[in-house]
Formats: structure tokens, C-alpha cells, sequence
């Protein structure tokens, strides 16, 4: 049996702009990848001594490579379809999307 879609988390779908949503969305997941990057750094000076100039570029590189990948799912929704993209403002709770 398919799985059904959960009431809107919007009264009006239609009111969320997609384009809005996906910079919000982008937005968020650069502030998280930062804030992550910078403590995973932290942890592996201090754990291995100070990093090379080549091995924070390449933990830097994974940060992104992975935030991407994550991101294309949501992405992919939201510019597909406006009542996608009220979901995905209210799951990631992106005020003013």
C-alpha cells in the first residue's frame, strides 16, 4: 500500500516561495557544514598535532561534498513542487520562507 502524504505543515502551500525556500535551505546547511567543519578541525589539531594546509582542504572538500549530497533530495523537491517546498520550510524550521 503507498504511503500517504501528511497534511500540510502550511495552511496555504501555495504561499511558500519555492526559490526562497531552497536559498534558506542553502543557507542553513553552509551555517551547519561551518560550525561542523571548524569543531572537526579543532578536534584533529588537537588530537594529531596541527593539520597541513592540504588536509584541512580535503575535510574541507568532504564537508562540502557531503552537505551537497544531502542537500540534492530536499533541493530536487522543493524546486519540483511548491506544497514540497512548505514541507521542507517547516522540517528545517526556515523562518520567512
Amino acid at each position: 500500500m503507498p504511503a500517504t502524504a501528511p497534511d500540510s505543515p502550511v495552511d496555504d502551500p501555495g504561499a511558500v516561495d519555492p526559490e526562497t525556500v531552497a536559498a534558506r535551505l542553502r543557507e542553513w546547511a553552509a551555517t551547519h557544514r561551518e560550525r561542523e567543519l571548524e569543531r572537526a578541525l579543532h578536534r584533529l589539531d588537537a588530537e594529531n598535532g596541527e593539520l597541513t594546509d592540504g588536509q584541512r582542504a580535503v575535510v574541507a572538500a568532504l564537508s562540502r561534498s557531503l552537505t551537497d549530497e544531502l542537500l540534492a533530495p530536499p533541493l530536487t523537491a522543493v524546486e519540483a513542487d511548491e506544497a514540497a517546498a512548505a514541507y521542507v520550510a517547516a522540517l528545517f524550521d526556515l523562518d520567512g520562507a
